[in-house]
């Protein structure tokens, strides 16, 4: 049992609390020379993103120019996001991928 003020246990929790991770967006960029079905797959396999999902980013992509493919924690974005452009770079086209914090 606590003994003591408890506005004191209350504070120590408060300043003991890690915060949370600033969220990131993955963002999609679109290049017209590479290849939709390459991007659908990396989409697939490295965001796990279900086909549907994988085909919509590409459109939004393909449409306005960048596509959001998800919010992650900054870390996890940045190995997706690199993971993904090596795969682009594997097959000689540029990396689309990037990130940005999220607001």
């Amino acid at each position: 049992m606590l003994q003591g003020d408890p506005e004191k246990h209350i504070d120590f929790l408060e300043r003991t609390r890690p915060e949370k991770p600033k969220p990131y967006k993955v963002l999609l960029e679109n290049d017209p020379g590479t290849n939709g079905h390459l991007v659908n797959d990396i989409l697939q396999d490295v965001f796990r993103l279900p086909g549907a999902r994988a085909w919509d980013v590409l459109m939004s992509a393909h449409r306005s120019g960048v596509g959001l493919v998800g919010v992650y924690a900054k870390e996890v974005a940045e190995t997706l996001a690199s993971q993904a452009n090596g795969k682009l770079t594997e097959e000689g086209y540029p990396g689309l991928f990037s990130i940005e914090e999220d607001e």
